[in-house]
């Protein structure tokens, strides 16, 4: 892939997550408590979102 594929693709993941964590949001404001599912979940989109744009940032300086 090249590197404006892998931007793009990227882009997407991070969009899809940004969505995910939104919900979560949505879920912990209307009040629905946060079981251990729910917090491993969101643990595991807010590690996604910081690789991703990690891995974004470093793509760009390449260029």
């Amino acid at each position: 892939m090249d590197k404006q594929a892998l931007l793009q693709y990227w882009a997407g993941e991070l969009i899809a997550v940004k969505m995910e964590l939104e919900k979560i949001a949505f879920l912990l404001q209307s009040g629905v408590k946060p079981t251990r599912e729910i917090e491993r979940h969101l643990d595991s989109m807010l590690d996604r979102k910081k690789h991703l744009e990690m891995l974004i940032e470093e793509v760009r300086k390449q260029k």
